[in-house]
């Protein structure tokens, strides 16, 4: 296909011609990989929404530090360093001196 002998008003109708044709795609796409997955999930004893809406639950972590400062403030260990801990850090103290 040479597009080069296509004009502008051409080439715009083929343009919206292909987007319509990949958003059609898409959508024929999304609901194949829905359908197969809705029967996958079958085959193991349960609905895709089961699937979907259930949470894996994870074991509550007891923290590992607490702040001198507010028995309140404590951290696991995990995730992201809280303020407090940054600050007593950057006073000089170490996570040994934090530890429960």
């Amino acid at each position: 296909m040479d597009l080069s002998t296509y004009s502008l008003d051409q080439l715009l109708t083929l343009k919206r011609q292909v987007e319509k044709e990949i958003a059609s795609f898409e959508t024929r796409a999304l609901e194949n990989a829905r359908v197969e997955l809705e029967n996958h999930a079958k085959t193991l004893g349960y609905s895709l929404e089961q699937i979907i809406n259930s949470k894996a639950k994870r074991p509550k972590i007891a923290p590992k530090y607490k702040d001198p400062n507010d028995n309140s403030n404590t951290w696991t260990g995990r995730g992201r360093r809280p303020n407090w801990v940054s600050d007593q850090l950057d006073a000089g103290k170490t996570l040994k001196d934090l530890e429960i």
